[in-house]
């Protein structure tokens, strides 16, 4: 992959080499706790209710998961369809950029299900 950035940056040493500033922005919205298994959590099951969706995520409080949802919204990366039903329904699902983001952090998640994996067997051989 060529290195056709418009602007300069500090952290790039030779050509060829990619900017990491990019990573700030997705380090913002993906850093906050929950995001990430919000949308692992969507990606694995394509379209959730709220509560299946809470559920499913264990532990998080109702005030942060619609904050997360909403940030996620508003960027993009989650999509929400309401039905006009009584009594009403709404669906949570990843857009086509959060299912890129979701791809993209496959192997992430397989890396880290590995790590934990060898750090378990590590404890059972004691």
């Amino acid at each position: 992959m060529e290195n056709n950035m418009p602007f300069k940056c500090s952290m790039v040493k030779k050509p060829g080499d990619l900017c990491p500033c990019s990573l700030e922005g997705v380090m913002s919205i993906i850093g906050k706790k929950w995001s990430i298994l919000i949308i692992g959590t969507l990606g694995n099951h394509r379209r959730l209710r709220y509560n299946e969706l809470q559920e499913k995520l264990g532990k998080i409080s109702p005030k942060t998961l619609t904050a997360r949802l909403k940030e996620l919204e508003s960027i993009g990366l989650v999509g929400r369809q309401s039905f006009n039903e009584i009594p009403p329904r709404v669906e949570y699902f990843l857009t086509e950029e959060g299912e890129k983001l979701f791809n993209s952090l496959l192997p992430l998640i397989r890396w880290a299900i590995e790590r934990d994996h060898r750090s378990f067997n590590f404890f059972l051989d004691f």
